[in-house]
């Protein structure tokens, strides 16, 4: 018995899904439609497409060298420093672009970090409650009133990413305990 030839997706085959999919597709579309026709939306993937281009680029497309290129020091933008100068004479623009590829770096893992500890500690104290669930959110409480400034000051790029990651844990360790029924 030969099966007969289909195209499309394969969940098509199931009877009643092929009007699931037509439908989500077209949502997909009518969605991509309307964002497409904002500004803001067209502007912000410029901005975001530039910065990862910039991230990727680096220090190949600087105006300037970043690091050892002095200059007259606190020079403001003009048309040969379009950021200016800090005080040591440095571009600042050839400084942000080099800087880019950490942010872009950094942010996401400090985020990612931030869910996963945030997450643990909710299901640690939802799952014990009582004294160990009084403790942890002491220390937490205590952690978020420790100023970031004072904090990141005193460390390194890599335990920047860990007190950033903290600091986003923070805020969803209390969601994450909440009852299931609210």
């Amino acid at each position: 018995m030969d099966l007969p030839v289909t195209r499309g997706p394969a969940t098509a085959l199931v009877p009643g899904t092929a009007g699931i999919i037509s439908e989500r597709s077209q949502a997909r579309r009518e969605t991509l439609r309307v964002l497409y026709r904002r500004p803001a939306f067209i502007l912000g993937n410029i901005v975001v497409i530039g910065w990862i281009v910039t991230a990727i680029l680096g220090e190949r497309i600087t105006p300037y060298d970043p690091f050892n290129a002095f200059f007259e020091g606190h020079l403001p933008p003009s048309p040969e420093h379009w950021f200016g100068t800090d005080r040591l004479g440095r571009d600042i623009l050839s400084r942000v672009m080099v800087g880019s590829r950490d942010v872009l770096i950094v942010a996401p893992l400090a985020a990612l970090l931030g869910v996963a500890a945030g997450t643990l500690l909710g299901l640690i104290m939802g799952y014990y409650r009582g004294p160990v669930d009084d403790v942890l959110s002491r220390i937490v409480e205590a952690f978020l009133e420790v100023p970031r400034g004072l904090l990141l000051a005193c460390l390194e790029l890599p335990a920047e990413l860990v007190v950033l990651a903290l600091e986003h844990a923070a805020p969803a360790q209390p969601v994450d305990r909440a009852p299931l029924g609210c």
